[in-house]
């Protein structure tokens, strides 16, 4: 969710935003067994939060995200 002033001076990045992080929980819907320590989605979320990535997939695990549709 983004602030409205922001989303309305900001259209085009509230966008992207929203389809690369839609993109994500459908990936890891369709394929959460292979969202291992070793995977590159781990291994991103890993950097990006400064998280060990041997805890990313029992941090990850039983966490459902919503679709573009329940969004």
């Amino acid at each position: 969710m983004a602030r409205k002033d922001f989303a309305e001076k900001h259209p085009d990045v509230v966008a992207r935003f929203s389809k690369v992080t839609l993109d994500a929980f459908a990936d890891y819907a369709a394929h959460k067994d292979s969202w291992t320590v070793d995977s590159e989605p781990a291994q991103k979320i890993a950097k990006l939060t400064g998280s060990n990535a041997a805890d990313i997939p029992e941090l990850l695990a039983g966490t459902t995200f919503p679709d573009a549709q329940a969004q």
